[in-house]
């Protein structure tokens, strides 16, 4: 059930056997019979510390009362609910509405190049028709870096310049503290991009392999192709 032109666009380019639905608000409207197992997630946009946090007052993050009414009509064997990570509050409402089951908390940087910390509620359909928790373990550590998923050869608009890459090392927020410096092979936080020319500074990790390493220089202590990339 999607309604985004690009989302659709990806999930058929990866899974073609897709049928799409529509908009999760018609529900009642889709031709089903049974469903094993129900899996999605609402936007995070409010739930999310980095935004407002403002969780169902929002449409959008309202979305998963739908999610509830779905399970509670179908009934699958199975259900698995996504999210951020969020306020204590928020994450009791979500709780309450599926069975006080509670999520475990994934940080995919141990499956994957990036870190992202996320929630998930997995619960199995008892005989009573109330779900209950469903324990899962946390992956083991792949260590998958960002040498392992980039390619080596990318069009040119994507490097930076020596000129570009001096300009961007200067500039001041690299001098606060809380910007913790990494080395090679470090697993790399979560940094935000939302912050005028923050969003060039991220094309570091396309740093040119032909420039020289030198220990101690501040610049290669952020990105290397060793270490984790941040949430984009």
């Amino acid at each position: 059930s999607e309604i985004d032109k690009y989302a659709i666009q990806a999930a058929l380019k990866n899974h073609p056997d897709i049928i799409e639905m529509g908009d999760v608000n018609d529900w009642q409207t889709w031709p089903l019979d049974w469903i094993d197992l129900i899996f999605g997630g609402s936007p995070c946009q409010w739930f999310s510390m980095a935004g407002k946090m403002l969780n169902f007052s929002d449409p959008r993050s309202a979305l998963f009362f739908k999610f509830v009414d779905i399970v509670k009509y179908y009934k699958p064997k199975y259900f698995l609910l996504e999210n951020v990570k969020m306020k204590k509050d928020f994450i009791n409402i979500i709780n309450e509405q599926l069975w006080w089951i509670t999520p475990i908390e994934i940080i995919s940087s141990l499956v994957s190049a990036q870190n992202r910390k996320r929630l998930y509620w997995v619960g199995k359909l008892q005989d009573d028709g109330t779900y209950a928790k469903v324990e899962i373990q946390l992956p083991e550590d792949k260590w998958i870096t960002l040498k392992d998923i980039l390619l080596e050869e990318v069009d040119e608009k994507y490097i930076l310049y020596q000129k570009q890459v001096d300009m961007i090392a200067n500039w001041w927020w690299f001098e606060d503290p809380i910007a913790t410096m990494k080395w090679p092979d470090d697993k790399m936080g979560t940094l935000t991009t939302h912050c005028g020319k923050m969003s060039n500074w991220i094309k570091l990790i396309r740093w040119r392999p032909e420039m020289p390493y030198e220990p101690g220089h501040r610049r290669l202590k952020y990105r290397t192709y060793t270490e984790k990339c941040p949430t984009l």
